[in-house]
């Protein structure tokens, strides 16, 4: 459900349903998602349970300076709670990251 003013740099919420669809509870703000309305969300194939998003860590200053920092994190229990991931330190190639921290 997107949630961010028209003029602003996009985002939303996500939703979690109980077992039969009847009731709706919040899972997570500020989840990331482009002008065409494409939500940063992947649910692990074959892995129950689990899903990787990206949440404006700024939603703030994002919209006043239409700039948004991402954050990845990752759900164990369908959307329950979500935890941050930490980045590695070098890439498949041993080149450092440019984010080096999971704060925020």
């Amino acid at each position: 459900m997107t949630l961010s003013d028209p003029n602003a740099p996009a985002w939303g919420t996500i939703l979690k349903s109980n077992s039969n669809g009847t009731y709706f509870g919040l899972s997570i703000d500020h989840v990331n998602r482009n002008e065409r309305g494409y939500v940063d969300f992947e649910k692990m194939t074959g892995l129950d349970g689990i899903a990787l998003i990206n949440v404006v860590s700024n939603p703030n200053e994002a919209t006043v300076s239409k700039k948004k920092l991402l954050q990845t994190r990752i759900t164990h229990n369908d959307g329950g709670t979500w935890e941050r991931v930490t980045p590695p330190l070098v890439d498949s190639l041993g080149n450092k990251y440019a984010c080096s921290d999971a704060v925020s």
